[in-house]
């Protein structure tokens, strides 16, 4: 019987499939994908730099082209961050218009801002008498030129002030008071939790306390002040109160039930 020997392992006898690239990466056969592609323009190159410079020339374009998408996200956070400066700050609003379109500055007429705030608080027929002005100091004449002249110094600080800012500048302030702010309730919200509160329950306040309006929370402290103030609660019938009653009441108080 004749006995079959199997072919030496040799490359030669090795099928095209499971022959080894020359850089030791399995072919397209073994694993599905596509083989590497040599640039043209580097095939003259050793294998090892014309592989690495074929990767550049594909990453280096998706790099730009990232940059490129972070550079117009970062301008159109900026172009927001300064829309909502101009809506809410009205310095803001004449340093912008005076730097970009200075033929649309508004003209400050400080005498008619004077009498429209005097007319607005003494009425628009109140008749001003000099004399009992100088001779009364607690008239209502003299009360209307104390407030006329605070008007005239106010403004006119207030016209000089705007008019000595550029919106950068204006900017770097209130990004530089937004900053302290964030940092005051950090510090805070550290506070609470050395103090042991759970960080869940900080998580469940915090996202409370924005949405909270002024009614919200006059009643929450008129609720709070009512219960410290309240009567001698060991003195009525049943017995003094226990803490986990009190517990309960605070729970309630703030819409979270005690299990």
């Amino acid at each position: 019987m004749e006995v079959q020997q199997d072919a030496p392992n040799g490359p030669e006898n090795q099928s095209p499939e499971n022959m080894p690239t020359p850089t030791g990466i399995p072919s397209q056969q073994q694993t599905g994908a596509p083989l590497f592609q040599i640039d043209p323009r580097f095939q003259s190159l050793p294998m090892e730099e014309a592989i690495a410079r074929t990767h550049q020339s594909i990453v280096t374009p998706l790099y730009m082209k990232i940059k490129e998408l972070e550079d117009r996200t970062n301008r159109f956070d900026s172009y927001a961050e300064n829309l909502a400066l101009i809506v809410d700050n009205p310095d803001a609003q004449v340093a912008f218009i005076r730097e970009f379109a200075p033929q649309f500055v508004p003209k400050m007429d400080i005498d008619d801002q004077v009498k429209a705030e005097l007319d607005r608080q003494f009425g628009a027929d109140f008749k001003f008498d000099p004399d009992e002005a100088k001779n009364d100091h607690w008239s209502t004449s003299a009360k209307y030129q104390r407030k006329m002249n605070n008007l005239y110094n106010e403004i006119e600080a207030k016209q000089k002030g705007s008019n000595s800012k550029t919106f950068a500048e204006i900017k770097k302030e209130v990004v530089a008071r937004k900053t302290q702010s964030n940092e005051n309730v950090n510090k805070q919200l550290e506070e609470l939790k050395l103090s042991g509160v759970p960080d869940e329950e900080i998580k469940t306040f915090m996202q409370w306390a924005p949405k909270a309006s002024l009614k919200d929370l006059h009643a929450h402290w008129r609720a709070m002040n009512n219960f410290t103030n309240g009567p001698n609660l060991t003195s009525m019938q049943g017995g003094p109160i226990t803490p986990n009653d009190i517990y309960n009441k605070a729970d309630l108080l703030f819409g979270r039930a005690k299990s």
